[in-house]
């Protein structure tokens, strides 16, 4: 599996000195995540990174990042995904909060109304006009899945 890293990052702490962030896998609705089927078929993969700024209960704004792993060729589902822990602590999320909320009737606690509005303007936008793929497409659909989790995490704060 070949992959493509955009971006790295760290964090500075209180003291002032940087210090690494730290993944979490996130736990995908099934609705979202590639089949495993698919998964078998996927050579190559592209990762992205991307900001997150989020505001705690105290109104401090807590900096962290989304990785997102998409299917290299086509596809609009996610390969993985994942938060720097700092997110998930100063939110009071697990790993699994993606999945436990999906029966609210709530569209931005479960992401149905964002991902797909934007996924389609990416295909739009980053497509030309024989159809094939226009590069920035991968980038554009990774940005829209953070947007997505972000107002997930919003909406369950």
């Amino acid at each position: 599996m070949i992959a493509l890293f955009l971006t790295t990052a760290c964090d500075e702490n209180e003291s002032g000195s940087e210090s690494p962030l730290i993944f979490t896998s996130i736990d995908i609705p099934e609705v979202y995540l590639i089949s495993n089927n698919t998964r078998a078929d996927i050579d190559e993969t592209e990762i992205h990174e991307v900001d997150i700024l989020i505001t705690n209960d105290a109104g401090s704004e807590i900096k962290g990042l989304i990785q997102i792993i998409l299917p290299e060729m086509g596809g609009d589902q996610l390969y993985s995904l994942a938060l720097t822990q700092n997110i998930l602590e100063e939110s009071n999320l697990g790993a699994g909060f993606w999945i436990e909320h999906m029966d609210l009737n709530q569209p931005e606690a479960n992401g149905r109304s964002n991902a797909e509005s934007c996924i389609a303007q990416c295909h739009e936008t980053f497509t030309d006009v024989s159809g094939k793929k226009i590069k920035g497409r991968g980038a554009c659909k990774a940005h829209c899945w953070a947007d997505t989790i972000r107002g997930v995490i919003i909406a369950l704060k």
